[in-house]
């Protein structure tokens, strides 16, 4: 066996394997596949030559396909053939080349959802001790609703903001989400929903939105 690779979920080898145990490289062969977890073999072989030879494959990074070169009898330039990896099909994929690489895979970007925010009960940017502030938004797309809106609220110290409280409301059906708050001392506070990332969305936060208590 020559030039193994691992396949992308690494379950699997494919290798280069010569006819008979006595040739030499550059003679007949064919592409096998162990399966690590059974270790069984299958063959897969190119249907469009006579005779393989110096076969190396490289799996496609699904790994559906492997690609190798190879040279027909005594032809002096390879061929580069697709192998599908369950052996149902094989193609010629381009004349007269050799060593394929294949592109990496890349993933789309993984979407950021929409959560808003607004501060209801505020008379010129704040409150009266002992009245509430009203938090209310929505969060998007559909697949979100439902989802728990994190809430957090900060107060200033000096030149620090401390954080005074941190609480979750959960979305409704159409998307909206409200939480009222009692602040429970004079100063200047601030306040921001966020949504946590799950396995289909980026996290998202808003801005902080000021107020003061009066």
């Amino acid at each position: 066996m020559w030039y193994a690779a691992w396949s992308p979920d690494g379950t699997e080898i494919a290798a280069c394997v010569f006819d008979a145990s006595s040739t030499y490289p550059g003679q007949p062969a064919h592409v096998a596949i162990i399966d690590m977890r059974t270790h069984k073999e299958r063959a897969l072989r190119i249907t469009q030559q006579s005779e393989s030879s110096w076969l190396q494959p490289t799996w496609s990074p699904d790994g559906r396909w492997l690609a190798c070169s190879s040279y027909d009898g005594g032809a002096e330039v390879p061929d580069t053939f697709l192998l599908s990896s369950d052996g149902t099909e094989s193609r010629l994929l381009m004349a007269n080349a050799a060593d394929p690489v294949w592109k990496p895979a890349v993933s789309p970007p993984t979407p950021t959802p929409t959560v808003s925010l607004t501060l209801g009960g505020l008379t010129s940017g704040g409150v009266r001790l002992g009245q509430i502030v009203t938090a209310s938004g929505t969060v998007a797309p559909l697949s979100l609703i439902g989802s728990r809106v994190v809430l957090s609220v900060e107060m200033k110290r000096g030149l620090t903001w401390i954080k005074v409280k941190t609480t979750s409301a959960s979305s409704r059906p159409v998307g909206n989400y409200s939480w009222k708050y009692a602040p429970a001392l004079k100063g200047a506070y601030r306040m921001r929903a966020q949504v946590a990332k799950t396995a289909a969305y980026r996290a998202a936060t808003t801005l902080w939105l000021p107020f003061t208590v009066r």
